[in-house]
């Protein structure tokens, strides 16, 4: 990401390491979850319902004492995917900062012709 940012902050992306090769600790919801989509990695359970996973993700990082500092303090993604994460959004206040034109024409599913930038206010 450092190439792309050119900035020493903080990131984090979805992972999606073939199965052997996956980090004991993933933003999940339970043991259980883990166990039954074993098979899927992190961007497939999060893309399987991305409101859920945000939910739990940035709540377990709360309990942990994080707070508001718990949620990250920009999200990119795509502008499909913003559409399903709304109430997430709303929620905590982020507000879109920018808009980025990506392509004509998406060639897979989880792509949008536009990137959105979204900022958590402090």
């Amino acid at each position: 990401f450092y190439s792309e940012v050119h900035r020493r902050i903080r990131m984090r992306s979805l992972d999606c390491s073939p199965l052997g090769h996956r980090p004991a600790e993933t933003l999940q919801s339970s043991e259980e979850s883990s166990q039954k989509n074993a098979h899927l990695d992190e961007a497939d359970r999060f893309y399987e319902n991305p409101l859920g996973f945000l939910e739990c993700a940035f709540e377990k990082e709360k309990r942990k004492g994080g707070g508001h500092d718990a949620l990250p303090t920009h999200l990119v993604l795509f502008e499909q995917l913003a559409l399903r994460i709304q109430p997430f959004l709303e929620r905590h206040s982020y507000r879109r900062v920018r808009r980025i034109f990506h392509t004509h024409m998406p060639l897979e599913s989880r792509l949008s012709t536009h990137i959105h930038v979204y900022l958590l206010p402090p």
